[in-house]
């Protein structure tokens, strides 16, 4: 689950997983972004003084604040061009990712491609982030290849469970599976949805996402253990099981979530480590 265990700059080893586990064949025909040649440079500034240059306009919509994105992006370091960073596909909310680099997507339409340069005050500002240092610039080139909009909110019925755990959390069965059921050593593949339990809002929404099961919120780890392949589940988890008192995105603190999450299969680390020491290089 992104808020729990998948920040952005992540994106590559975590979708790398995802696409061991699928074995789906690319989805885009669009061109994989380049390099600039001049790192840094970009022909427009916009108020907040993000730079970008628009290399091909695309069509349709641009995304919301709401929407999930699927890009391809390569990042450089504006001082020097080295690459930080890159991903053939990264799927994310737009509100999910540094304010210079969601404030880039939203002047995209799909098919798009963008270079934004990002000054470090809309990017990881003093503290850096991994290889990014401190007070760096970054210059990202995008491709937007697909804008996935936000679900419709869910009506007071539908934020219910049925059941609940001896933890506290809430659960409804709303498809059996079959076999056997995860467990904290494995990575489970899953389809799933947010919503807020107060409004019905939706705050995220994924997959097929690889999701750890020992690393993400104690209620979600519960209920994909209650799951077998194949299987729906709506979950209800209470703030104790979630964030608690903590505002996490657009989760406000102390927040009841529900989920909607399909188990499309799960191994463990050790087969997935296997799996890619197989893979081509």
């Amino acid at each position: 689950m992104k808020y729990a265990s998948i920040k952005f700059k992540s994106r590559p080893a975590i979708l790398f997983l995802a696409g061991l586990l699928t074995s789906l064949p690319p989805v885009s025909v669009l061109a994989a972004p380049q390099e600039s040649k001049v790192a840094g440079q970009c022909a427009l500034k916009t108020a907040s003084g993000l730079g970008f240059t628009i290399l091909n306009a695309g069509t349709g919509a641009a995304p919301r604040d709401s929407d999930t994105v699927s890009v391809k992006y390569a990042g450089m370091l504006a001082i020097d061009g080295t690459t930080f960073d890159q991903s053939e596909r990264a799927d994310f909310g737009v509100t999910q990712v540094i304010p210079g680099f969601a404030e880039g997507l939203k002047l995209l339409k799909v098919g798009g491609n963008i270079r934004i340069c990002i000054p470090a005050a809309l990017g990881y500002g003093a503290t850096g982030a991994g290889s990014i240092p401190a007070n760096a610039d970054l210059v990202f080139e995008v491709a937007l290849l697909d804008i996935k909009k936000a679900p419709e909110p869910l009506g007071l019925a539908d934020r219910q469970c049925t059941t609940r755990s001896a933890t506290g959390l809430g659960y409804t069965i709303l498809k059996a599976g079959m076999g056997e059921k995860p467990t904290d050593s494995d990575i489970a593949l899953i389809n799933y949805k947010g919503f807020l339990a107060a409004t019905g809002a939706s705050f995220d929404d994924a997959g097929p996402a690889p999701v750890p099961v020992s690393r993400v919120i104690p209620g979600f780890a519960e209920g994909l253990k209650l799951m077998q392949r194949g299987g729906s589940y709506k979950l209800c988890i209470p703030p104790v099981l979630g964030y608690g008192d903590k505002v996490t995105g657009p989760i406000p603190a102390n927040s009841t979530l529900v989920f909607l999450i399909e188990l499309i299969d799960f191994k463990s680390f050790a087969e997935v480590q296997a799996l890619q020491a197989e893979a081509p290089q």
